[in-house]
């Protein structure tokens, strides 16, 4: 009798040709003649297609791995990769990157604006309301950038940047999500129509910039200046600081009435920054230079003048 060659077997009575022996099944291997069945299944990593005569038959490609007995290399789905060849299975997509696609070989960097947890098949996730990013391979929301203080960020778009300055008028802490200061737990508790979460922005509290401060538009609140004060909210200019009530004295910024009286035996005008003002007693005026800084009362030299003044008005 002539033996089955490698690659087949037989099992049938009476075989007379070559022909009555059979393939070697997909999945298995035959390396020796005259085999009654197949060896074994083929090793995991490789794929043995009809007729295989070792275990290691075909290894399976890059993107792809291959069970013990595998038929046919499968391609490594989304979420995953595998970079080397004849690989049983594959490696889940790490930390900072995704894998969109089947069948990759490397995984693509988590791009700026987004964040990648393990086995992200997606950049759709991005940075939170309140943040955003310019750095690539971000893990998780926490390593994004909380939205600069001025600023707001709606988020949800993938934001490499701020998105604009705060209204004039109103205070955007770190983190805001609009341009009036609302923060993303505000935003998210907002009750629309219907009662349910809609975040449309009704009955939000508004952030308007605080008593004694001026918010101009992409800034953070500054303090009304010495000379001046501020009882009311959403001041949007230096020049709607209110200048000190005649009688009083302004001696400090950012204040919200004056800081006291004018001290017995003094005047005190419009304006006055002491208790105890020294100089002409004229109404004081606001003095912008590059919107920031301020005189906000104008002395003259003759002290004699002014004492000649105060003895007229008596």
């Amino acid at each position: 009798p002539i033996p089955c060659p490698i690659g087949t077997f037989g099992n049938a009575l009476f075989a007379k040709e070559v022909s009555d022996c059979v393939a070697c099944e997909p999945g298995m291997y035959c390396e020796t003649e005259g085999l009654l069945a197949p060896t074994d299944f083929c090793q995991a990593g490789y794929f043995c297609p009809e007729g295989s005569t070792n275990a290691t038959s075909v290894p399976s490609p890059r993107g792809y791995f291959s069970s013990a007995g595998a038929q046919v290399a499968t391609a490594c789905p989304q979420g995953t990769f595998n970079g080397a060849v004849a690989q049983p299975s594959c490696t889940v997509c790490p930390p900072g990157f995704f894998c969109p696609d089947t069948a990759m070989e490397t995984p693509t960097e988590c791009p700026a604006g987004y964040f990648c947890p393990i086995a992200t098949t997606s950049n759709t996730q991005p940075c939170p309301p309140g943040t955003f990013s310019n750095q690539t391979g971000l893990q998780n929301s926490s390593q994004c950038t909380n939205c600069t203080e001025g600023f707001y960020c709606p988020g949800n778009d993938g934001a490499t940047t701020v998105s604009g300055p705060c209204e004039a008028g109103y205070s955007c802490s770190t983190g805001s999500v609009d341009k009036y200061g609302h923060s993303a737990v505000e935003v998210a508790s907002d009750c629309d129509d219907d009662g349910d979460d809609g975040g449309d922005g009704f009955g939000l509290e508004l952030h308007e910039c605080s008593a004694g401060l001026f918010c101009q538009s992409g800034g953070s609140g500054l303090p009304c200046p010495v000379g001046t004060y501020s009882a009311n909210t959403g001041l949007r200019y230096i020049s709607e600081c209110t200048l000190c009530d005649p009688g009083m004295f302004c001696n400090a910024t950012g204040l919200t009435a004056p800081s006291g009286p004018c001290d017995a035996g003094y005047q005190c005008l419009r304006g006055s920054q002491s208790a105890t003002p020294v100089g002409p007693f004229v109404d004081a005026t606001i003095c912008v230079d590059d919107g920031y800084s301020v005189c906000v009362q104008q002395w003259l030299s003759d002290t004699s003048a002014a004492a000649e003044d105060i003895s007229s008005a008596e």
